[in-house]
């Protein structure tokens, strides 16, 4: 494993952990839901809430940290890959395999950092009357699109170009 996937995995662990420990700070009927000006408009028992959160964080423990080691196993005709005849041919197929694992990884703690943020607007939202995610929700979000976003157009142009030998 190279840093970025333990760091990955460590981000997992302290999702996991703030999640089970945030848990029992909020109300046993929770605001769940939050309409566009952050007031409340969805609410679950706190326990499924939880559990919930917990099948999404290990949907994308797989998606973000064993997928990428899956995608190493089966054929290269089943990827998905720009300019797939360059990249997964025999002489780079381990290194252009090893980065995708770490730039998901890469991808993965942002996904679950924000997600952790998230949760803790969530739980702070809950101990308002009424219910109300403060407005760095918005700012958060807008943040991580905007990494999701260059995330992804550097992915894509970086496998669209073929390096001159």
């Amino acid at each position: 494993m190279r840093k970025n996937e333990i760091l990955f995995w460590i981000v997992v662990v302290i999702a996991f952990a703030q999640h089970v420990w945030q848990i029992h700070l909020l109300p046993e009927k929770m605001a769940t839901h939050f309409n566009w000006e952050g007031y409340a408009d969805g609410y679950a028992p706190r326990d499924v809430h939880m559990w919930m959160m917990l099948v999404v964080y290990g949907i994308m423990a797989f998606s973000f940290g064993l997928l990428p080691h899956v995608i190493t196993k089966v054929p290269p005709s089943l990827v998905n890959l720009p300019r797939k005849d360059y990249w997964l041919a025999p002489v780079r197929v381990k290194a252009t395999l090893q980065d995708i694992r770490d730039r998901m990884a890469w991808l993965g703690i942002v996904v679950f950092l924000f997600f952790m943020v998230v949760g803790h607007l969530v739980s702070e939202a809950n101990k308002l009357s009424p219910p109300r995610l403060p407005d760095a929700f918005l700012w958060c979000l807008g943040i991580f699109l905007t990494i999701t976003v260059v995330w992804s157009i550097r992915f894509i142009r970086d496998y669209y170009r073929v390096p001159k030998d």
